[in-house]
C-alpha cells in the first residue's frame, strides 16, 4: 500500500515538473492575482506583465511570526 502511494507521488510530482518547465529565453505565461490570491491595493486585479521592464522588491512577512 505504501509502495502504491509513494509511486503515485512521485508520478504526481514529475509530471507537474514537467507541465511547469520554462526554456531558456522563453515567456512565461501571464499571470493574475485577484480576489483572495491578492492583486492591487485599490482592489484591481495584479496582471504580471505589469512587471516588464521594472525593477521590483517582492517581501513577505508571515503575519503569524
Amino acid at each position: 500500500m505504501y509502495r502504491t502511494f509513494f509511486l503515485a507521488l512521485v508520478y504526481a510530482v514529475v509530471s507537474c515538473a514537467a507541465s511547469a518547465e520554462l526554456l531558456v529565453g522563453g515567456k512565461p505565461p501571464e499571470l493574475r492575482l485577484e480576489g483572495e490570491s491578492g492583486g492591487l491595493l485599490d482592489g484591481s486585479a495584479w496582471p504580471s506583465p505589469s512587471l516588464i521592464g521594472r525593477v521590483h522588491l517582492l517581501m513577505y512577512v508571515d503575519p503569524d511570526q
